[in-house]
């Protein structure tokens, strides 16, 4: 459902629900942080600077994704991946990139094959691919 980073919020949702499941799993050691849902509700009451910070990340990432959604309508592998790399996605590894953008890590790499043979993305480093001319939208 949902693939947190660094400095990511999730169960947002939790905070207007009266009940609400989430479970979470870390693919790797991390630290999280819990909030009081009471603490929160009571800084968006009384703090304008908060609530607009918490409202503004919010629509961030339903806008990502959005995006997300677009993207994996794509039918080709070529395609979607020359999409998440206009969108800046591939920040970790390649099989990462491919979950995230809803390809098999193998099809992800015959694609970038593909596509660097066509001279569409230039290898900078193993694992590590760029646009040849990057746009900035991924979709019209």
């Amino acid at each position: 459902m949902h693939r947190a980073a660094e400095g990511d919020i999730f169960a947002e949702a939790s905070l207007f629900s009266d009940h609400y499941h989430c479970d979470a799993v870390c693919v790797e050691p991390c630290e999280i942080d819990t909030v009081d849902k009471a603490d929160v509700i009571r800084e968006l009451d009384s703090n304008s600077l908060f609530s607009n910070a918490l409202m503004a990340y919010l629509a961030h990432s339903l806008h990502n994704a959005r995006e997300l959604l677009a993207l994996r309508s794509v039918a080709s592998a070529e395609e979607r991946i020359l999409a998440g790399l206009r969108l800046g996605l591939l920040r970790d590894t390649v099989a990462a990139f491919a979950e995230h953008i809803g390809i098999t890590p193998a099809t992800c790499y015959r694609g970038l094959k593909v596509l660097l043979a066509n001279g569409h993305v230039i290898k900078t480093s193993r694992g590590h691919y760029t646009l040849k001319s990057p746009k900035k939208r991924a979709f019209k």
